[in-house]
């Protein structure tokens, strides 16, 4: 390539660069930190849908972890279970009729789904993907 055509390409791919380079910052917040040192605490989730979740996790008894779970003006118990990574905790009390809740969160992340309450049951439905927004 000719010296001349490299420096007008050099002249044009700059300015472009720096102009998306804003944009480019603002496509990804930085995580939120979770103050997993306290026993006590809770975290707002905004979701892809648009919806907002908010969890107040209780670790104040570290055998029986809790989180209170607000979504849809509805607020459900959830217990703690064991997971292979991140933190899952589940209810039996469900949007509906014989449907539990499932609140699966790993880092800032986390997912909202719905299982039927039965041991033959298929996986659990996605409902909701959510990244922490702010937590106190």
């Amino acid at each position: 390539m000719c010296m001349s055509c490299l420096r007008q390409f050099a002249g044009f791919a700059l300015p472009l660069t720096l102009a998306c380079a804003p944009v480019a910052a603002l496509a990804t917040d930085p995580p939120v930190e979770i103050p997993l040192d306290k026993p006590i605490f809770t975290v707002t989730y905004g979701c892809d849908s648009g919806q907002t979740i908010v969890v107040r996790y209780d670790n104040s008894n570290a055998e029986k972890p809790t989180a209170r779970l607000e979504y849809k003006d509805r607020t459900f118990k959830l217990y703690n279970v064991i997971s292979g990574s991140g933190a899952r905790y589940a209810t039996e009390q469900g949007l509906a009729p014989d449907k539990g809740l499932q609140w699966w969160t790993k880092g800032d992340g986390a997912t909202l789904s719905e299982m039927l309450m039965d041991h033959t049951a298929p996986e659990p439905t996605l409902i909701e993907t959510c990244r922490a927004k702010s937590a106190e």
